[in-house]
């Protein structure tokens, strides 16, 4: 009984820690995001992969400042962000539509 109660207990702890590997991949995306000069205004999962080499990609939507030459090149909407454990990385910027 007590072996079980153990597994229980370490299956348990062994949930709750992968969710926050998640989210410190997340906020380390977001701070890549801010140091190229894209606000995120919103983090979202694009693709993952689960594995011995597992990684997640995330696309990270820019908060745009407001522009009032109609004749200013536009900036990129969103990033691309592949983070491989704590390593993250630039893949892509986005245009705004897509």
């Amino acid at each position: 009984m007590r072996f079980a109660a153990a597994i229980f207990i370490c299956v348990l702890m062994l949930g709750i820690a992968l969710p926050a590997h998640a989210d410190l991949a997340q906020v380390q995306a977001g701070e890549l995001a801010m140091a190229n000069n894209c606000p995120p205004k919103k983090i979202d999962v694009y693709r993952a992969s689960i594995g011995s080499g597992d990684s997640t990609t995330y696309k990270v939507e820019c908060t745009m400042p407001k522009v009032t030459d109609p004749n200013a090149p536009k900036g990129n909407g969103a990033l691309l962000i592949r983070c491989d454990g704590e390593l993250c990385q630039i893949l892509d910027p986005m245009a705004a539509g897509k």
